[in-house]
């Protein structure tokens, strides 16, 4: 037996290179076999439907539920209150009429806008048709109408002169009784000082030559003295200086330019003596009498000042509205003569109307109308409504008297709920007034209320680096059981796209700032569209361009290059596997006399590819 394995290993040996090179063909075939034929790849596509959907792109906040507001109701004009309907602790609605100024002077001007419109549409039939003897008396009568509008334009203009003129005289005339007044009241106040003064600071100490210094500077203003000492009520009277003199030559004149120099000068001297009176230690040197003098010869001094304040604001303000009512008043002659002008050459035309005329009537219409629009809309403004739901909570007006305009009538408390939140820098650029809201709460977790946009802050709150900005949404609905303080989460609809060409975001791949999809060039089955296991295709897909508009994290809205029920490839599925045999398998085969070592593994390698 031995020798038999000693002639075997001869044979081996002998013919070595011929095993060797069997070994290395079948090497070479198990290579070929295993590793090139099973590593081909295979590729799926996800397959989705081109949809038309709303898309809707919005930013969220919290913060919390605000109270109810609280506002005035203001008159637009001003005027006699011929009514008012409203009294404190009234629920109203909005729209609702509170309150009714006259409006004689408004209603006039609207049958005078009405007329004229009705003459204008006249004149352009006149245009188009050509003349009649009936329509020729008519433009007569429409020119006898407008030379009576100059006349009484002209007589509204002589009376808005004349109204402007007494106005302005009546707050004039108040202004010398309050300046005669004042005057009074701050010779008694300086009256008052001298008698704390050489009572208690008659020294040359600091506090004393403060009084004296701050007195001599009242005294020549008020009464042009150079002499401030222990005065009385009759040297002040005798003296005839300073800002008496002004108003005893006001009171002479009536000259406004006196009265206004007057207002002026009493005002300085008013802050003088205010100065005084600042200046008086009101400790424990003075009567308890002579403290409570000081502090009520204050309230008297800031009670004058204030008075003269507002009568120099009111002579502006009268003047301005003087201003207006002249130039108003003459505005209506120069619109008057205007459509006289009109009417005339209305007359002149014959049958054969200038195209050009035509025009011009025609815009001399919708210039009628402008102004009925807006004389109708002045008139609107005598009928004080509701701007909301609430309740009156103080009326500061009373039926019969003469408001003027921009002046509150009332107070109202809106019933309504508002949201108050913050965003950050980024979100607030995206964030308009009147914008849609969804708002749920934390208390109630099974309610969510709509809500609009309606105040946002223009200027940001900064705090540790980090720039916040308030947004306020009011509840288009109640609701109910939620309460002032409550937390609230918000989300604000910036923008929406009504029935949208949809497609995933993953669809849309992009190469030199062109975007484009992918399509399948042949049919699919329709059982096979939308697999997350994709389908095999057998031929490739094409490019299709497009382009998007607005976007979500999941979505992506096609403008142009698909229509609704399209294909598109939203995601390719490439597998790859490889089987190899274990080298030391084929290295085993040339251990022919040191036993064997053998093994093998299969290893599956897929890759799942997203385009975006």
């Amino acid at each position: 037996m031995f020798n038999i394995l000693i002639k075997a290993k001869d044979i081996i040996l002998k013919n070595k290179l011929i095993l060797i090179g069997i070994l290395i063909l079948i090497g070479i075939g198990v290579y070929f076999f295993w590793g090139k034929g099973a590593g081909a790849t295979e590729t799926r596509y996800v397959i989705n439907t081109v949809t038309k959907e709303t898309l809707v792109n919005y930013v969220s906040g919290t913060g919390q539920v605000a109270a109810s507001s609280e506002s005035e109701i203001k008159s637009k004009v001003s005027g006699d209150l011929l009514s008012l309907k409203i009294k404190n602790g009234q629920e109203v609605k909005v729209g609702q009429v509170l309150a009714t100024i006259d409006s004689t002077d408004a209603q006039k001007t609207v049958r005078d806008a009405e007329s004229s419109l009705i003459n204008a549409k006249l004149s352009l039939e006149k245009l188009t048709r050509g003349d009649r003897e009936e329509e020729l008396e008519i433009s007569q009568m429409d020119i006898e109408d407008n030379k009576r509008a100059i006349t009484d334009a002209e007589n509204d203009l002589v009376q808005a002169k004349t109204d402007a003129e007494s106005d302005l005289n009546d707050i004039y005339e108040s202004a010398l009784t309050e300046l005669s007044q004042a005057l009074n009241k701050s010779t008694s106040t300086m009256i008052t000082i001298t008698d704390i003064q050489y009572s208690h600071f008659n020294n040359n100490d600091q506090d004393g030559s403060n009084i004296a210094s701050t007195k001599a500077t009242a005294v020549k203003a008020l009464f042009g003295l150079d002499d401030g000492g222990r005065v009385t009520s009759e040297y002040f009277n005798k003296a005839n200086g300073g800002v008496k003199k002004l108003i005893a030559t006001a009171q002479l004149t009536k000259s406004k330019t006196d009265i206004d120099d007057a207002l002026s000068q009493m005002k300085n001297a008013l802050q003088k003596i205010k100065n005084i009176l600042e200046v008086i230690p009101v400790g424990s040197t003075l009567t308890s009498s002579e403290k409570s003098s000081v502090i009520s010869e204050k309230t008297n001094i800031d009670s004058l000042i204030s008075t003269i304040t507002s009568r120099q604001q009111s002579i502006i303000s009268q003047i301005n509205t003087n201003v207006d009512n002249i130039k108003n008043a003459e505005e209506k002659i120069v619109d008057a003569k205007n459509t006289l002008e009109k009417s005339e050459k209305q007359l002149a035309l014959n049958n054969n109307p200038d195209p050009l005329d035509i025009k011009s009537a025609e815009m001399s219409i919708q210039e009628k109308e402008n102004s009925l629009y807006d004389a109708r809309n002045a008139l609107a403004d005598y009928t004080i409504k509701a701007p909301f739901s609430g309740v009156i909570s103080t009326v500061s007006s009373e039926k019969g008297s003469s408001i003027s305009a921009n002046s509150s009538i009332a107070t109202i408390i809106s019933k309504e709920l508002t949201a108050e939140i913050t965003l950050n820098e980024v979100d607030i650029a995206k964030v308009a007034v009147g914008q849609k809201t969804t708002l749920t709460f934390d208390a109630i977790s099974d309610m969510t209320v709509t809500g609009t946009v309606s105040e946002v802050d223009t200027v940001g709150t900064v705090s540790q680096g980090v720039v916040s900005y308030g947004v306020k949404i009011v509840f288009d609905t109640e609701a109910e059981g939620v309460k002032p303080g409550m937390s609230v989460s918000v989300s604000i609809i910036t923008k929406s796209s009504q029935d949208a060409l949809v497609v995933p975001s993953s669809a849309i791949k992009t190469i030199n700032n062109a975007s484009y999809v992918e399509i399948p060039d042949e049919t699919i089955d329709s059982n096979s569209i939308g697999s997350t296991a994709g389908v095999l295709l057998k031929n490739k897909t094409k490019k299709q361009e497009v382009t998007t508009g607005l976007s979500n994290d999941t979505s992506i809205e096609i403008l142009t290059g698909l229509s609704e029920g399209d294909l598109v490839v939203v995601k390719t599925i490439t597998a790859t596997s490889t089987s190899k045999s274990s080298t030391n398998s084929v290295q085993n085969l040339f251990q022919m006399g040191g036993g064997t070592k053998s093994g093998s593994s299969t290893t599956t390698n897929t890759k799942t590819n997203t385009s975006k």
